[in-house]
């Protein structure tokens, strides 16, 4: 059995949507080690650990239950989004506060005590400004759904 790109590696994924699956599947196939954090059922197809959501706020469960699971996250994989029509509803700056920064801030500082006490790792932070449903018409749009593909095969 050949080994893949990322064996080895620990990563601890956060998000609720097809992005976060789609993230999860491609590292799995690469050989890395993965805990996802959210509302999901099953990622279907792949070997990765599914972690319910934080009960209010708690990172610090999130994140001792993924190293229970996985060991310490060498790498902490923020897909952060909101899932609204931008075009139709504004989101307030307390509701993008929580639902966004919440979640990067408190992955995060859960997440980099221990990897710094492990030797290092890394953040990255993946976002989808516009939404989760398609945008017609914004290129952007595309061009950060499909750039996701390539940051994790990267």
């Amino acid at each position: 059995m050949s080994m893949g790109a990322l064996e080895g590696l620990k990563i601890l994924v956060t998000g609720q949507g097809g992005i976060a699956r789609a993230i999860v599947t491609q590292l799995v196939e690469e050989g890395a080690a993965v805990a996802l954090v959210g509302e999901h059922e099953t990622v279907l197809g792949v070997s990765a650990q599914v972690i319910g959501p934080p009960a209010n706020g708690d990172w610090q469960a999130v994140v001792a239950e993924a190293t229970h699971l996985i060991g310490v996250p060498t790498v902490v994989i923020d897909v952060v989004g909101m899932p609204i029509n931008y075009a139709l509803e504004m989101p307030t700056a307390a509701a993008y506060t929580g639902a966004v920064l919440g979640r990067i801030e408190g992955a995060m500082n859960a997440a980099i005590p221990g990897m710094t006490a492990a030797g290092g790792g890394a953040v990255i932070c993946v976002g989808l400004p516009m939404g989760t449903e398609m945008q017609v018409g914004i290129p952007q749009w595309s061009v950060l759904r499909h750039s996701i593909h390539g940051l994790v095969r990267g």
